[in-house]
């Protein structure tokens, strides 16, 4: 269960989770480009992810001109 006031990320952090787990693509539609701050060369996105008692580093990285591709961070 996820609790937060109004404003305070608590759907940012759900998108945040399903944008690693679908490979990069928003439940919120719209283009990807738009999560990179202006200015900044780069997006990056990870998690690290407990499973069977080994440690997962997972991720998404984009520029602010790609749409498609997956990385493992």
């Amino acid at each position: 269960m996820i609790l937060g006031d109004n404003g305070s990320g608590k759907t940012s952090v759900l998108e945040a989770i399903y944008f690693i787990g679908s490979g990069g693509r928003s439940f919120r539609g719209g283009r990807l480009s738009r999560l990179v701050r202006d200015g900044a060369e780069a997006a990056t996105l990870y998690a690290e992810v407990l499973a069977a008692e080994e440690l997962h580093r997972l991720g998404v990285d984009r520029s602010p001109t790609e749409e498609g591709g997956r990385s493992n961070v």
